[in-house]
């Protein structure tokens, strides 16, 4: 038996996602892992046969507008980030109604692969979601001797991925807190999404960590599924426009009153001229976010942005409906 076990995360109810996993664990048995498939959807008993552990938990438990779970839980502002007490938020209530939360789904995942293998021999745990490959790459050993300092290892930009290692007693710790979907959402103050909630509990728990970057998981790893979770995250910056002094929005604030938020890409200050709708406001661009809160709320404007007379933008629009921004 190995000293460390590799966790797999699934939920493959197409025969494409199956080929990804049967894929990922073939690459980890090249490597002699011992591996645990957990899923909250079943698969044949000739990929049971392919691990050492397996758990299958049909309560799939995700929020969505059809089961009135984010009217339940209060679910519907989360904090893409903040820079300069400048805030954006992203307002789940106002998306796709198809749009589902997976947090507590993916936490049990977690939880009854952990629940079953702490009284094993194992010291070391590594989460790897079902459409990875490690391939050439000495990732797991990395981590592993990390772990023999530290607490756990993740990759963390903006937000934390769902690929992380941790020690047995430090995963049990954070992985058996909640016993319950309410519990999950109402008994905690912290960050709904699973990735935020797992970073704020490490820091709240002083559980030590080394942390990677997000780029460095990219560079280690192959993601196979045009659909996987690090393709498919939300990216603050896909919802900004953008040229080449910096990246621009416009978005209501929760009184509903209309800002532009500027972030500045260079690091020096300069002049920038912004007519909009023919009003021409000059600012000084010296911060990495500054807001501008625009004279009329529209649902869309005509914007021209010149820099060193130099027109970098000059077309319409729209309001961002479904994004918030707040000075803090």
């Amino acid at each position: 038996m190995n000293d460390d076990l590799c966790i797999i995360m699934s939920y493959c109810d197409t025969d494409e996602k199956i080929k990804l996993l049967k894929k990922c664990i073939t690459d980890l048995k090249d490597k002699n892992k011992d591996i645990f498939l957990t899923t909250h959807y079943p698969v044949s008993f000739d990929i049971q046969k392919m691990v050492e552990y397996y758990y299958y938990d049909h309560n799939n438990d995700i929020l969505n507008h059809k089961n009135n779970g984010f009217i339940k839980y209060n679910v519907g502002m989360w904090t893409f980030d903040a820079i300069n007490n400048h805030k954006i938020i992203f307002n789940y209530l106002k998306l796709d109604p198809d749009i589902m939360v997976h947090a507590y789904a993916i936490w049990t995942l977690i939880q009854n692969a952990i629940a079953l293998t702490k009284i094993k021999k194992y010291k070391k745990i590594h989460i790897i979601d079902y459409d990875v490959l490690i391939g050439q790459s000495d990732i797991l050993e990395e981590h592993n001797k990390i772990l023999d300092e530290k607490d756990c290892v993740i990759y963390y930009t903006h937000r934390l991925y769902n690929i992380f290692s941790m020690t047995i007693e430090s995963a049990d710790k954070i992985f058996s807190l909640y016993k319950d979907i309410d519990d999950y959402f109402l008994n905690e103050r912290l960050d709904f999404l699973f990735e935020n909630r797992v970073y704020q509990l490490l820091l709240r728990d002083n559980i030590s960590f080394h942390q990677f970057s997000g780029e460095d998981l990219i560079k280690k790893t192959v993601y196979l599924n045009g659909n996987s979770e690090i393709k498919n995250k939300h990216n603050y910056r896909d919802l900004f426009y953008e040229n080449e002094h910096f990246y621009f929005i416009i978005i209501p604030d929760l009184d509903l009153n209309n800002h532009i938020i500027i972030d500045n890409k260079k690091p020096f200050e300069y002049e920038c001229y912004l007519t909009i709708d023919d009003c021409i406001k000059q600012i000084q661009i010296n911060k990495s976010r500054q807001s501008i809160k625009l004279d009329v709320n529209k649902k869309e404007y005509e914007l021209k942005i010149t820099v060193n007379n130099t027109i970098l933008f000059n077309n319409t629009v729209k309001v961002k409906e479904h994004v918030h921004y707040e000075k803090q």
